[in-house]
């Protein structure tokens, strides 16, 4: 894997599976190849199997047309793109539960609440939840920078127990924050991190692997704010171990989503 990376090829000997991905484009930067079709490209490029995906003009714009344009693209490309629903506190009858049919492709939800202007706890959420919690393994990503957002993922631990909670990021933005992400792991066996740690470091993922374990770190690579090549270089080059590499870019991933993913 290593000297594969340093030569530029393809990822063939491993399963890769995107935890964090998006597609669309916002009001911040413009972003190229973030229709479906697009990211498919990038995909291949780097020798991903597949992405799950929430919309940024879901998360900020328009909530229904967002959703609607990734389950789109999750029956266009089944298989390498799978969907989150993103969740808004805004439309109380928004249907949410249509979008979980048979050969949908979507896999759980994304919470985005800064994006959305309130936080994490907001009870608006709760429906979203709910659903995750009663349908069991459908994940619920949560955009996490500040200590407060995993505090909040903490505390929603405590009554749902039957989905995996993701900490987008990773406590992200200080050692504070990163230390409550860790903390937040080990009380909570249903709390994961993804390692689409925007500000970062050398030696953060080997950092992160002796205070947590590889089993409950998912391979997220914020496409695309962040080029996939970033993460998967920091994990194909780092010092982890085969196995520890194999779990974080796919192993851990089908065994927490329903229905399981894999070759």
């Amino acid at each position: 894997m290593r000297q594969g990376a340093l030569e530029g090829l393809p990822f063939e000997d491993v399963y890769i599976f995107d935890v964090h991905g998006h597609l669309n484009t916002n009001s911040e930067m413009l972003y190229l190849d973030t229709d479906a079709a697009g990211v498919v490209r990038t995909m291949d490029r780097l020798g991903v199997n597949a992405i799950c995906v929430s919309s940024l003009l879901a998360t900020t714009a328009d909530c229904k047309l967002g959703n609607d344009l990734v389950q789109k693209a999750a029956k266009q490309f089944p298989g390498r793109i799978y969907g989150y629903v993103a969740a808004t506190p805004y439309y109380e009858k928004f249907g949410f539960e249509d979008y979980f049919t048979p050969g949908s492709g979507m896999l759980g939800f994304k919470i985005h609440a800064a994006h959305n202007g309130t936080c994490i706890r907001d009870e608006r959420y709760l429906p979203y939840m709910e659903f995750a919690d009663k349908n069991r393994l459908l994940p619920v990503l949560f955009h996490a920078w500040e200590k407060q957002d995993v505090e909040d993922v903490a505390y929603l631990a405590e009554t749902f127990r039957n989905c995996p909670l993701i900490l987008g990021h990773s406590g992200v933005r200080s050692y504070p924050v990163r230390m409550a992400a860790i903390e937040a792991v080990r009380k909570y066996e249903n709390i994961f991190v993804d390692t689409a740690i925007s500000i970062t470091y050398d030696g953060s993922l080997e950092w992160l692997v002796s205070r947590i374990g590889a089993d409950r770190i998912l391979y997220g690579s914020d496409l695309p704010f962040f080029d996939c090549r970033q993460v998967l270089g920091n994990i194909a080059l780092s010092n982890l171990t085969m196995e520890e590499k194999e779990k974080i870019l796919g192993g851990n991933a089908g065994k927490i989503i329903r229905g399981g993913v894999g070759r």
